[in-house]
Protein backbone atom coordinates (compact mmCIF):
# COMPACT_ATOMS: atom_id res chain seq x y z
CA UNK A 1 0.00 0.00 0.00
CA UNK A 2 1.05 3.84 -0.78
CA UNK A 3 1.10 6.52 1.37
CA UNK A 4 -1.53 7.99 -0.66
CA UNK A 5 -3.74 4.95 -0.57
CA UNK A 6 -3.62 4.94 3.17
CA UNK A 7 -4.62 8.58 3.39
CA UNK A 8 -7.31 7.46 1.19
CA UNK A 9 -8.17 4.01 3.09
CA UNK A 10 -8.38 6.70 6.22
CA UNK A 11 -10.50 8.92 4.14
CA UNK A 12 -13.27 6.82 3.66
CA UNK A 13 -13.14 5.22 7.63
CA UNK A 14 -13.82 8.86 8.64
CA UNK A 15 -16.49 9.90 5.97
CA UNK A 16 -18.53 6.02 7.29
CA UNK A 17 -17.74 7.44 11.01
CA UNK A 18 -19.58 10.78 9.79
CA UNK A 19 -22.48 9.18 8.13
CA UNK A 20 -23.69 8.09 11.57
CA UNK A 21 -24.31 11.29 12.30
CA UNK A 22 -22.37 14.43 13.00
CA UNK A 23 -22.73 18.19 13.63
CA UNK A 24 -22.11 20.69 11.75
CA UNK A 25 -23.58 25.06 12.54
CA UNK A 26 -26.07 23.42 15.31
CA UNK A 27 -27.13 21.15 12.44
CA UNK A 28 -26.86 17.06 12.59
CA UNK A 29 -26.08 15.48 9.55
CA UNK A 30 -25.36 12.03 7.91
CA UNK A 31 -23.88 13.43 4.71
CA UNK A 32 -20.64 14.53 5.05
CA UNK A 33 -18.04 15.58 1.52
CA UNK A 34 -14.57 15.95 1.69
CA UNK A 35 -15.00 19.79 2.58
CA UNK A 36 -16.72 18.53 6.29
CA UNK A 37 -13.33 16.15 6.87
CA UNK A 38 -11.23 19.54 6.47
CA UNK A 39 -13.37 22.12 8.52
CA UNK A 40 -13.78 20.20 11.55
CA UNK A 41 -12.38 16.49 11.29
CA UNK A 42 -8.52 17.19 10.20
CA UNK A 43 -7.05 16.65 13.83
CA UNK A 44 -9.07 13.00 13.67
CA UNK A 45 -8.02 12.76 10.01
CA UNK A 46 -4.32 13.41 10.53
CA UNK A 47 -3.74 10.97 13.68
CA UNK A 48 -5.54 8.25 12.27
CA UNK A 49 -3.44 8.88 8.98
CA UNK A 50 0.10 8.96 11.25
CA UNK A 51 -1.24 6.09 13.34
CA UNK A 52 -1.66 3.71 10.48
CA UNK A 53 1.10 5.57 8.79
CA UNK A 54 3.65 4.65 11.75
CA UNK A 55 2.18 1.02 12.03
CA UNK A 56 3.07 0.16 8.16
CA UNK A 57 6.82 1.50 9.06
CA UNK A 58 6.02 4.98 7.17
CA UNK A 59 8.10 7.76 8.97
CA UNK A 60 5.44 10.59 9.41
CA UNK A 61 3.96 13.46 11.57
CA UNK A 62 1.36 15.76 11.77
CA UNK A 63 1.13 19.83 12.32
CA UNK A 64 -1.41 22.38 12.69
CA UNK A 65 -1.35 25.12 10.19
CA UNK A 66 -2.96 28.68 10.73
CA UNK A 67 -3.72 31.82 8.19
CA UNK A 68 -4.75 35.08 8.98
CA UNK A 69 -8.28 36.22 6.86
CA UNK A 70 -9.36 39.64 6.80
CA UNK A 71 -12.81 40.29 8.51
CA UNK A 72 -13.81 44.07 8.37
CA UNK A 73 -11.95 46.03 10.42
CA UNK A 74 -10.07 43.32 12.35
CA UNK A 75 -9.49 39.80 10.93
CA UNK A 76 -9.92 35.81 12.12
CA UNK A 77 -7.56 32.97 12.20
CA UNK A 78 -8.59 29.68 10.47
CA UNK A 79 -6.71 26.63 11.40
CA UNK A 80 -6.36 23.02 9.61
CA UNK A 81 -4.61 19.99 10.75
CA UNK A 82 -2.36 18.29 8.10
CA UNK A 83 -0.04 15.28 7.83
CA UNK A 84 3.60 15.34 6.69
CA UNK A 85 5.40 12.69 4.57
CA UNK A 86 8.36 13.18 2.73
CA UNK A 87 8.57 16.94 2.94
CA UNK A 88 5.08 17.07 1.13
CA UNK A 89 2.17 17.62 2.70
CA UNK A 90 -1.45 15.80 2.79
CA UNK A 91 -5.31 15.61 4.11
CA UNK A 92 -8.31 14.25 2.94
CA UNK A 93 -8.57 16.58 -0.43
CA UNK A 94 -5.14 16.09 -1.33
CA UNK A 95 -4.27 11.96 -0.58
CA UNK A 96 -0.82 12.82 -3.31
CA UNK A 97 0.27 15.75 -1.42
CA UNK A 98 1.15 18.96 -1.98
CA UNK A 99 4.58 20.69 -2.12
CA UNK A 100 3.25 23.43 0.09
CA UNK A 101 0.52 23.32 2.70
CA UNK A 102 -0.84 26.58 1.19
CA UNK A 103 -1.01 24.47 -1.98
CA UNK A 104 -3.49 22.22 -0.36
CA UNK A 105 -7.49 22.66 -1.53
CA UNK A 106 -8.74 24.14 1.75
CA UNK A 107 -7.24 27.76 1.79
CA UNK A 108 -8.73 28.51 -1.44
CA UNK A 109 -11.94 26.83 -0.80
CA UNK A 110 -11.64 29.05 2.79
CA UNK A 111 -10.98 32.36 0.84
CA UNK A 112 -14.17 31.94 -1.78
CA UNK A 113 -16.02 31.24 1.40
CA UNK A 114 -14.96 34.45 2.71
CA UNK A 115 -15.99 36.17 -0.13
CA UNK A 116 -19.70 34.55 -0.06
CA UNK A 117 -20.22 35.84 3.50
CA UNK A 118 -18.27 38.98 3.20
CA UNK A 119 -21.83 39.77 0.95
CA UNK A 120 -23.89 37.90 3.76
CA UNK A 121 -24.28 34.58 2.12
CA UNK A 122 -23.14 32.02 5.06
CA UNK A 123 -20.46 32.28 8.04
CA UNK A 124 -18.59 29.91 8.19
CA UNK A 125 -16.49 31.35 11.07
CA UNK A 126 -17.66 29.19 13.61
CA UNK A 127 -15.95 25.66 14.43
CA UNK A 128 -18.23 22.99 13.75
CA UNK A 129 -19.57 21.40 16.88
CA UNK A 130 -18.33 17.91 17.88
CA UNK A 131 -20.23 15.37 19.64
CA UNK A 132 -18.45 12.00 19.31
CA UNK A 133 -16.67 9.34 21.52
CA UNK A 134 -13.09 9.56 19.93
CA UNK A 135 -11.85 12.08 21.94
CA UNK A 136 -8.86 11.61 22.94
CA UNK A 137 -7.93 8.68 21.02
CA UNK A 138 -5.06 11.00 19.38
CA UNK A 139 -1.13 10.16 19.20
CA UNK A 140 2.18 11.88 20.42
CA UNK A 141 3.91 14.30 17.83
Amino acid sequence: MTFSDLCREVTQEILAEMRKGFYYKDQYRHDPILWDIGNGWCEEWAQLVVTRAREAGFAVSWDWYEREYPDGDSSYIADHCVVIFNGRFYDAEAPDGADSVWDLPIWEQREREDEREAIGALDLRRRPQRQDARQGRGVDR
